[in-house]
């Protein structure tokens, strides 16, 4: 059912959740819809977000949650009073992020100004996280509207969370479904008057737009599994970032140009910053949605992959072992052996592979 064009303001409603699955007001306006890549990240053209109605920012949150970041470029109209009222409408009086660690862009309490120069000690958002996920409602919604950028670098990487979860083996997924996470967060180190947010929540949440299941870490902020022994917690959750961080088939990487912006759901993605343009100049603005729901998990929920038919590729699951069998002759980097008589079948010139017999080794 189509969302209706009421005020939010008073509302705790999720932006996205009641708007049209299928998008139809805000993708016919757009000239071109890019698929930036087939897990993760949606570009369109022709939109002018100032322009954009309350049935079509509905379903601009849903197309978020869905592809997990989307892209526009050309937005050059849009002021610093539309960024506030597309804030507003998304987060009503209560759920945009106004406490800023830096200073607010143009005097608006809801925009934080992100600027880069010569004069700066660091970038910002330089390693792989969620934006503040350690408070009792965590982000939600991130809009960057970047209006001066360098002519080259820069670049802002996101990295999915629905796919990540698809990524891990049934068994790993039957592991993780349910365990909770220790999480705290010092936005604000030099402000004494600030308590770090501190907050448990699941380690597999579901989306409440999309039904999906996804993962939900990050290295800064999820500190320990709860009930787990460091040591313990500290292997798995090494082991889940490394799929986030790693995995560049569910990532994608966005140049920016000026007067671009990107939107992305942190409830479902990862993205890190690249300062590499130093000592060049960026300006830009962003907002924080937070909730307005807490993370929770249904049990019956499908995945991303489950809910789409996706098929994962043959060597997601390749080496999964459920009997000897498929362990057996397997080497320490995971590769198997060939029985010496299929050595000795392919004969000496090294038809076993470039390095012949001397490449499956001996018992």
């Amino acid at each position: 059912m189509p969302a209706t064009n009421s005020d939010s303001a008073a509302s705790t409603r999720v932006p996205g959740l009641d708007s049209d699955p299928e998008k139809k007001a805000l993708l016919s306006a757009a000239t071109k819809v890019i698929q930036s890549t087939p897990t993760i990240g949606t570009e369109l053209h022709g939109i002018h977000l100032e322009k954009l109605s309350n049935q079509q920012l509905d379903e601009l949150a849903r197309l978020v949650a869905e592809r997990g970041v989307v892209f526009l470029r050309d937005q050059s109209s849009l002021t610093s009073d539309e960024e506030v009222r597309i804030a507003r409408y998304w987060g009503g009086d209560k759920f945009v992020h106004t406490r800023m660690p830096v200073p607010n862009f143009e005097g608006k309490a809801e925009l934080q100004a992100i600027i880069t120069n010569e004069d700066s000690k660091t970038g910002v958002g330089l390693g792989w996280h969620q934006d503040h996920s350690p408070s009792p409602l965590p982000g939600s919604l991130t809009f960057l509207h970047n209006r001066i950028v360098p002519e080259t670098g820069g670049d802002t990487a996101w990295s999915s969370l629905y796919a990540a979860y698809d990524r891990l083996s049934p068994a790993l997924r039957k592991l993780v479904d349910g365990l909770e996470t220790l999480q705290e967060g010092a936005y604000y180190p030099n402000d004494p008057d600030y308590e770090p947010e501190r907050a448990i929540h699941p380690l597999v949440p579901t989306h409440p737009v999309t039904g999906w299941k996804y993962l939900s870490v990050n290295r800064p902020y999820v500190k320990q599994l709860r009930g787990f022994k460091k040591t313990e917690s500290d292997a798995l959750l090494n082991f889940l970032n490394g799929v986030v961080e790693n995995s560049l088939d569910i990532q994608v990487r966005f140049k920016w140009e000026n007067d671009s912006v990107a939107i992305w759901d942190n409830r479902v993605v990862q993205h890190r910053a690249t300062w590499d343009y130093y000592p060049h100049a960026r300006v830009g603005s962003r907002f924080v949605i937070h909730g307005p729901t807490r993370p929770l998990l249904d049990p019956t929920s499908p995945s991303r992959a489950e809910a789409l038919g996706i098929v994962p590729a043959p060597f997601v699951f390749a080496d999964i072992a459920n009997e000897i069998e498929d362990i057996k002759g397997r080497n320490k980097e995971g590769v198997k052996f060939l029985p010496r008589k299929a050595v000795a079948a392919a004969g000496a010139g090294g038809g076993v592979g470039e390095g012949g017999a001397a490449e499956v080794g001996a018992k």
